[in-house]
């Protein structure tokens, strides 16, 4: 879980399991799926889609608890998006990654009274 800016609002995202599901139920479509092109952003600028973006950010907000009407009318609220936030951009991009794409490392918290082997 983090905070990130968007259009200037703070808001708390979350990357978990029910993500996915918010996300197929409101928009037909795998998020895993829509984000894998998303993951080559670095090498290919194309490969980003602000409207997927704004549909991870979204679900994610949904996750994490956050009050979020419809979609179109969280866009229609927002005053702006700043795509060229790094900031911003990264956050939701790195807790997509953290969310669904761990490794096999476990975090310290993860492994907290598990017993060792």
């Amino acid at each position: 879980m983090r905070n990130v800016k968007i259009g200037g609002i703070e808001y708390r995202i979350m990357a978990t399991p029910i993500t996915l599901f918010y996300y197929k139920k409101e928009f037909h479509k795998d998020l895993i799926s829509d984000f894998m092109p998303m993951q080559n952003m670095e090498k290919d600028v194309s490969a980003f889609d602000g409207m997927v973006f704004l549909q991870m950010a979204w679900a994610m907000i949904k996750t994490a608890g956050g009050q979020i009407p419809t979609l179109e009318q969280w866009i229609a609220s927002l005053p702006f998006v700043d795509f060229e936030d790094e900031e911003m951009v990264l956050g939701v991009i790195q807790e997509a990654q953290e969310g669904f794409f761990r490794s096999g490392e476990q975090t310290q918290e993860e492994s907290k009274g598990e017993p060792e082997q």
